[in-house]
């Protein structure tokens, strides 16, 4: 067996509990505190990938196709604010440590709206 295969075991269900809570807090966060940044109305997290031990987090957005130039900015600007999302999440949560904050931003939604797009323009060559 190759070094590049290796066994990852699947999330457990306290990953997947802490991972849903964190992700509706800062997703409430986003919405409801426009002091933050004026960008993040137009991103939705999609999920939090936690790590083992829960010492850390990823938090995975997508955004509309049409604000992907913005994304390096909007994501610079989200690890700027990890920290308030960890002061955040341990005034909401009950966790011995609060696991450390960083983003991840999901190409694969921009990749399925350009297929969508390019889709809807061949079946409209062939519509007589």
């Amino acid at each position: 067996m190759s070094s590049e295969h290796y066994y990852r075991a699947p999330p457990s269900q306290r990953q997947l509990k802490v991972g849903a809570t964190i992700q509706k807090i800062v997703s409430e966060e986003l919405l409801m505190n426009e002091i933050l940044h004026s960008n993040f109305h137009m991103i939705s997290i999609i999920g939090v990938r936690m790590h083992a031990g829960l010492k850390n987090a990823t938090i995975i957005f997508i955004m509309s196709s049409e604000f992907t130039p913005k994304v390096k900015s909007i994501l610079q600007d989200l690890q700027k604010l990890s920290g308030y999302f960890r002061k955040t999440l341990a005034s909401h949560m009950n966790l011995r440590h609060v696991p450390l904050i960083s983003f991840e931003y999901d190409r694969a939604g921009v990749e399925l709206e350009i297929m969508r797009e390019s889709l809807h323009r061949y079946q409209s060559d062939f519509t007589v």
